[in-house]
């Protein structure tokens, strides 16, 4: 239908729409039933298409909110790196299976990220979550990553934070917001640390972790 203009005209008494319209100076009238307008217009409404691009390896979810908020979670294949714990360097440091989960804009830096470990195999919704065992990470709510002074990074596309948890590992380690009781051990960080060296990842399974009795879908939804 093309028209200067039309004009719906609904009544709560009434179970039809009545359509009026212009055209050339030329007024027509149409009455239809309010079940054949409602279906009408949804048809006639174009769905939006999202695509998140390439995506990092390992990304396990995605979520944009309404104001175009970002959130991704991604399990790395990374099995070793090179930690700094004041002024000791481990390097070829073995590392447990961790899930980092970066919430950002595009264009702009990354507003927040929690770290988390996970258990090994299949990755699924149950999957079972551990307390992070080193330091720098708040184990006792919603497993954010303090990162001091240091700056993040700005994200122009998903596919940026490909090395985005390399980098947040070898930043420089303290001792803020570590938790002795979150090792099987009780070691501190340095006494972990210097026990953990030389080890393989698989170590960490039977012999460090402790369960914090949450699932992967529990640390995603967060």
């Amino acid at each position: 239908m093309n028209a200067d203009q039309i004009t719906f005209t609904l009544s709560p008494h009434s179970p039809f729409v009545d359509c009026s319209w212009s055209k050339e100076m030329q007024a027509s009238r149409k009455t239809i039933t309010l079940e054949d307008f409602i279906r009408s217009i949804q048809e006639s409404m174009l769905a939006q298409k999202v695509s998140s691009g390439l995506l990092p390896p390992g990304t396990i979810s995605y979520c944009e909110n309404s104001n175009r908020l970002i959130t991704i979670a991604m399990v790395p294949s990374d099995e070793y790196a090179t930690i700094t714990y004041f002024n000791t360097l481990y390097e070829n440091f073995p590392l447990p299976r961790m899930v980092f989960q970066f919430s950002f804009f595009v264009g702009q830096r990354v507003q927040s990220v929690r770290i988390g470990v996970i258990e090994r195999g299949r990755v699924r919704p149950e999957s079972r979550m551990f307390y992070y065992p080193f330091s720098n990470v708040h184990t006792g709510g919603d497993s954010r990553l303090c990162i001091g002074s240091n700056t993040l990074p700005r994200v122009t596309s998903p596919h940026g934070l490909s090395s985005l948890p390399r980098f947040l590992l070898e930043l420089p380690n303290n001792d803020d917001w570590f938790n002795a009781s979150c090792n099987k051990l009780g070691y501190s960080m340095r006494q972990l640390l210097e026990h953990l060296k030389g080890k393989t990842p698989t170590y960490y399974d039977a012999n460090i972790l402790v369960p914090n009795g949450k699932t992967l879908a529990d640390f995603i939804a967060v």
